[in-house]
């Protein structure tokens, strides 16, 4: 964070109570912001009467919207749900902006690509998500067009940290209970720490307040792929270093066909994220936070 800014500065943390949103408030009010800590309770985002009044009556300057539907293969039958919450919500924060002024970041997704790809999926490239939940991600990134220098999208990737609803988690849960494991192993992309995400939303929402030249979407990830059954593997492995695991169990790798989930994912989600660098931004160091995860897991 930058130490000159005026921490006078307020911020808005939608989705407060999700994995980045609690990250992202800690990390706030330890720097000595002023934070807007909403959850669903607090503030209903698909509420577009709601929205108006609460960001009329708060003012903040900096909105980081981490509210979504995220239950990817669920979104294949709520398809309302999913637009309600990824689209129109954002549509709603984002005419808030406009009337009363503010910035807003939009978090969204490697899932708005498809398909296979010999480098990395930068900014530029044409969009296609193959799901209901990357099409209504989609919609939340054009919603936020309108605010012009004013809005950011952040799409990021296979994202974990100090929370129970997420890769990591799933498969250590189901490793300690003896469980078989079956990963898929032909979808590529890159793990992201919450905590690295945070603090890189933190600045780019700082250079904002500054009037920073940014552009208009910005990728961040972790910077090594790997396929989720690698993935699984690093992380078994990892635990059992640290004694969670007493044996590193099998895991048969299986293709997304026989996986069978209800919902298409892109084979190939890897981030370009040479932007992110060019702001002088670190890229997150996923197996540094996967380490710090599972120690901090122990208690």
């Amino acid at each position: 964070m930058n130490a000159n800014t005026n921490l006078s500065t307020k911020w808005l943390i939608t989705g407060a109570g999700g994995l980045l949103g609690q990250e992202l408030v800690t990390q706030l009010r330890a720097g000595g912001y002023a934070v807007l800590a909403a959850d669903r309770k607090t503030l209903d985002i698909t509420d577009a009467q709601a929205v108006t009044a609460f960001i009329k009556k708060h003012l903040p300057d900096v909105i980081i919207n981490c509210a979504a539907y995220t239950a990817v293969d669920a979104a294949e039958q709520q398809n309302n749900a999913a637009f309600m919450a990824n689209h129109m919500a954002v549509e709603h924060l984002a005419t808030a902006c406009t009337r009363m002024g503010g910035r807003l970041i939009q978090i969204s997704t490697d899932y708005v690509f498809s398909g296979p790809l010999n480098r990395g999926w930068q900014e530029r490239d044409p969009v296609a998500p193959l799901s209901v939940y990357g099409t209504s991600k989609l919609a939340g990134e054009q919603a936020v067009q309108v605010l012009g220098s004013n809005g950011l999208v952040v799409r990021t990737s296979w994202l974990f940290g100090r929370g129970n609803r997420h890769f990591p988690e799933v498969i250590l849960r189901r490793a300690l209970n003896g469980d078989s494991l079956r990963v898929v192993n032909d979808q590529t992309g890159c793990p992201t720490w919450a905590p690295d995400l945070a603090n890189t939303l933190i600045t780019l929402g700082i250079h904002m307040v500054e009037g920073r030249t940014l552009p208009p979407i910005l990728h961040y990830s972790g910077s090594s792929a790997l396929t989720w059954w690698q993935y699984a593997q690093v992380l078994v492995r990892e635990a059992h270093t640290q004694g969670l695991l007493a044996a590193v169990p099998a895991i048969t790798p299986v293709s997304s066909a026989e996986f069978g989930a209800k919902a298409t994912r892109p084979q190939w989600s890897v981030l370009d994220c040479q932007q992110a660098r060019d702001l002088g931004l670190t890229l997150s160091d996923w197996r540094a936070g996967l380490s710090q995860w599972l120690q901090e897991r122990q208690g």
